[in-house]
């Protein structure tokens, strides 16, 4: 009669710990998917920055920004500025409809190479980009032992998408208590996400606004205005990323117009009338500048210290039309596209 080989106390121990180690990763795993769930299921839980950066992401990624047939299409990237002061539908109005444009203002985002060339890939690409910035000079990251070069926040936004998710919903239901209850204000926040996405991008700050009428009063001042200070654009045409986009701009086919960014009257310095970064972009012949560094709108445009009111916009939108519309010829494909075709993803 045989008997069963006897386990040692050892193995009996490894055996214990790799069944509760795989008791603990399945819980760890079961409360990642419900908070990821949770997290997904809620988007207007976020702050109105969070959920703009994110549905506009989404278009970046997968969404249909221009008309098919449309001759002319154009897109204008910048901050929460460009998101707030730029109305697409005016502007293709004023163009009779041979312009197909879309606002792709980020919140406190002053990055578009990267979009840009995601939006090229898979076919939606622009004739025209408006910007009122340069691209930042971001060094290049080198990689080191002791720095190796990795976007912690990144990082961690990947892995932990849902790590903000306790303190949004203390937020939300702090907000929610004066704007008619949870469900009434979620869905607020749902209609302005939608509304802001049928605009094509353009969004109204409301949230910022604290005046009547939205409109700041006539003499709105901030300590630090100066209208002495001078406000200049400047860039680097040997940084790394500033090569990026000229290379962008050749292989497909697409023009950049600098156009003036605006101020409150008073806030700065008023402007010369041509931008000095003109002279130092004129050997390139995909990039422009067209008018000054800045416009200074009056108080009665602004909705909060810098972002415009509805009006405002409406305004700002028409002087671009007026400043850039005769540049706004169709622009055909770079020889290296006619060759290739568009670079979609299969």
């Amino acid at each position: 009669m045989s008997t069963a080989p006897q386990q040692s106390p050892l193995t009996r121990g490894w055996r214990s710990f790799l069944g509760d180690l795989s008791l603990v990763m399945g819980g760890v795993a079961g409360l990642w998917l419900l908070f990821a769930g949770a997290n997904t299921a809620l988007p207007y839980i976020q702050p109105g920055a969070e959920v703009v950066y994110s549905a506009k992401s989404q278009v970046i990624r997968s969404g249909s920004l221009f008309r098919p047939a449309a001759p002319v299409k154009v897109v204008i990237f910048g901050n929460s500025q460009v998101l707030s002061g730029f109305q697409p539908a005016l502007f293709d109005s004023l163009s009779s409809g041979a312009v197909s444009s879309y606002n792709l203002g980020l919140p406190d985002y002053l990055l578009f190479v990267a979009n840009l060339e995601h939006l090229c890939k898979r076919g939606e690409r622009p004739t025209h980009v408006l910007m009122l910035f340069p691209e930042p000079d971001t060094p290049e990251k080198k990689f080191s032992l002791l720095r190796p070069g990795i976007d912690d926040k990144r990082v961690m936004d990947h892995l932990f998408p849902f790590r903000k998710l306790l303190r949004n919903l203390v937020i939300f239901a702090a907000r929610a208590s004066s704007r008619g209850g949870l469900t009434t204000y979620y869905e607020e926040c749902r209609r302005q996400t939608q509304a802001m996405l049928a605009q094509k991008g353009y969004y109204f700050i409301e949230a910022q606004s604290h005046y009547p009428g939205h409109r700041l009063p006539a003499d709105f001042r901030l300590q630090k205005d100066d209208p002495h200070r001078p406000f200049l654009r400047s860039a680097s045409t040997e940084a790394p990323e500033f090569q990026r986009i000229t290379a962008l701009m050749e292989r497909y086919g697409i023009r950049l117009i600098f156009v003036p960014r605006y101020f409150r009257e008073g806030e700065v310095a008023p402007p010369e009338p041509q931008s000095a970064l003109a002279a130092k972009l004129a050997q390139y012949p995909k990039f422009s500048v067209q008018g000054p560094d800045c416009w200074l709108l009056p108080n009665r445009y602004f909705s909060d210290p810098t972002h415009l009111n509805e009006e405002g916009a409406a305004y700002y939108t028409r002087r671009l039309w007026t400043l850039v519309g005769p540049l706004l010829e169709p622009q055909g494909l770079a020889p290296v596209e006619r060759e290739l075709g568009p670079q979609v993803p299969r």
